[in-house]
């Protein structure tokens, strides 16, 4: 365990990824299923189609900048550089909108980060317990 390192930082930054995750998941999630939707109930010509689908990508973005900041965070409170989260978190949404077929699982893909960095804060999180 590094210097500098409190409980209540590993708790709030573990925290602070979890809600951003499951900001992510869910707004991911309804961007996926809304043109599906459309093309299930034969609503592709609705009037709000286009603006809702805009909107959910946009706010989508938001989300993974905060996913992405809430990523950094924990990496820093892990003493990983958190550069590498940064970037991964904010190009994969984009690089995946232009390439066909596997668009989607890159787009999704930063999300796995979580799974990754949460095992690591709740391992610090416990060892910083017993230490105490």
């Amino acid at each position: 365990m590094g210097q500098g390192r409190s409980l209540d930082g590993l708790l709030a930054a573990e925290k602070q990824l979890d809600r951003s995750f499951m900001a992510c998941v869910c707004l991911y999630v309804l961007t996926v299923a809304w043109p599906v939707y459309l093309q299930v109930t034969d609503q592709l010509a609705l009037s709000c189609a286009l603006p809702v689908a805009r909107a959910t990508t946009l706010t989508l973005f938001a989300a993974y900048v905060w996913f992405a900041i809430a990523a950094g965070k924990a990496a820093e409170q892990l003493g990983r550089p958190k550069g590498l989260y940064l970037a991964w978190i904010l190009v994969a949404p984009i690089l995946g909108m232009f390439i066909p077929f596997v668009g989607l699982v890159i787009q999704a893909s930063p999300l796995s980060l979580k799974f990754m960095l949460s095992g690591q804060l709740r391992s610090e999180i416990h060892d910083l317990i017993f230490e105490q």
